[in-house]
């Protein structure tokens, strides 16, 4: 006995999909925002958030795509885009990291890839990551100042500039490298900036 397969069908089982995992998300404490047939936007407490991520890529095969952070009145929002290649779908969990804490959970211990994302995220919007296994700078330059965040609400261009302590801080991390100063740019020196490019995440990048 054959089977055909038409659109209808297949739309059907792909609907069946996603209804399976929504159940599982909701489960999970996740509400549903928005979304269509190939993506879903869902709003989960920030506690079972690793735990999710973890049970997304170990039962339903997802991959971390990348992570988005936006700064908000309450704190940070923290977008996990999930993708399921095979379904062609993607789920999208957001959480409210708020400015009392500032601090997510790594998930970069059991998800190497996520490495970068979090440190640029910690670098830019100033969110912490307890647990992870190497929190340090990426984006930002030695010298750049402590507490400053460049991609939050209300930062001013003059809030970057080095302080006396952000500078002798950087000299050591260059001495640290087995380097001197003259090996090195400063971030700025009054006649030149310094602008770090990247990292820079392929999966970004818009599809043609």
């Amino acid at each position: 006995m054959s089977t055909t397969t038409t659109p209808e069908t297949t739309a059907a089982v792909g609907r069946k999909w996603v209804d399976d995992l929504e159940a599982r998300l909701r489960g999970a404490g996740a509400v549903r925002e928005s979304g269509s047939t190939q993506q879903g936007f869902y709003h989960v407490p920030i506690e079972r958030l690793p735990r999710l991520l973890r049970d997304l890529i170990d039962e339903y095969q997802a991959r971390l795509a990348t992570v988005t952070g936006i700064d908000v009145r309450d704190g940070t929002e923290l977008l996990y885009h999930m993708c399921f290649d095979d379904d062609a779908f993607t789920a999208t969990l957001k959480i409210l990291v708020p400015r009392t804490t500032d601090a997510m959970e790594s998930i970069t211990p059991w998800l190497p890839g996520a490495e970068f994302i979090e440190r640029e995220i910690h670098d830019l919007l100033g969110v912490n990551f307890p647990g992870h296994p190497r929190m340090k700078r990426l984006i930002l330059s030695d010298d750049w100042p402590d507490g400053v965040y460049p991609l939050r609400r209300g930062f001013k261009k003059e809030h970057g500039r080095p302080r006396p302590e952000d500078k002798a801080r950087s000299e050591a991390a260059v001495a640290s490298r087995g380097l001197t100063p003259q090996q090195t740019i400063p971030a700025s020196d009054g006649k030149r900036t310094m602008v770090a490019i990247g990292p820079f995440h392929p999966l970004q990048e818009e599809p043609e």
